[in-house]
């Protein structure tokens, strides 16, 4: 019976232990996003995680678009193509019917790649235009009809509605979030107690017994 119950704790310990690792290793991910980049919003660190977890999607939010202007990069301008062509920082917002202006929150600039990308999409697109999500754009001839093409299609509006409503929830995530990391403490801390139990039932030989000891 000691062997069988045993067995049962040591599993739930190393159950356990492999939730600490993920922890450990998600903390690393992030390290690699922000290290050796002067721009950490920058999409280039984006593309290179293989997998978004809920963690990543609300980091990256959280950091925004990487939106430099031209005194901000090298050279005081972006990098021009072969047609002598580049980004322009009035891209950032688009005129509304009433001549006022609004910022393009999605549209995200690439320093290290000298593409833009559209953030809402690569957090919360389906992936089905490659362009925008996994290559980038940088057809700059013809780049403000694109932004304007792009943030009408289905796939763009369905993404940002995503990022709204997730805006919308953010109020009621800090005691959610509360509420888990109680949870996983007292989780830890019964973990350790049965561990403490079974090792010393294990040292003196004995067995795991209920309220009724006949």
């Amino acid at each position: 019976m000691l062997n069988v119950n045993v067995c049962f704790y040591v599993n739930m310990f190393l159950c356990t232990i492999y939730f600490f690792q993920s922890d450990s290793s998600k903390e690393n991910e992030h390290q690699l996003l922000t290290e050796n980049s002067i721009w950490k919003n920058d999409p280039a660190n984006l593309k290179r995680i293989k997998q978004l977890t809920p963690e990543l999607r609300n980091l990256f939010l959280e950091w925004g678009p990487c939106q430099p202007k031209e005194h901000e990069l090298p050279n005081n301008e972006y990098p021009k193509n072969s047609s002598k062509r580049s980004f322009h920082s009035s891209w950032y917002s688009r005129k509304l019917l009433d001549s006022t202006f609004e910022q393009r929150n999605w549209l995200t600039y690439s320093p290290k790649l000298n593409k833009v990308f559209c953030l809402y999409c690569i957090i919360y697109g389906n992936n089905s235009n490659d362009a925008w999500v996994k290559y980038g754009f940088s057809h700059w001839k013809n780049g403000h009809m694109a932004l304007v093409k792009h943030e009408t299609t289905s796939a763009h509006i369905m993404a940002s509605l995503k990022v709204k409503l997730k805006a919308s929830c953010l109020p009621l995530l800090p005691s959610l979030v509360e509420e888990h990391n109680q949870q996983v403490s007292f989780n830890r801390e019964l973990v350790k107690q049965l561990i403490e139990i079974t090792t010393y039932l294990g040292q003196h030989n004995h067995s795991f017994r209920g309220q009724n000891e006949n």
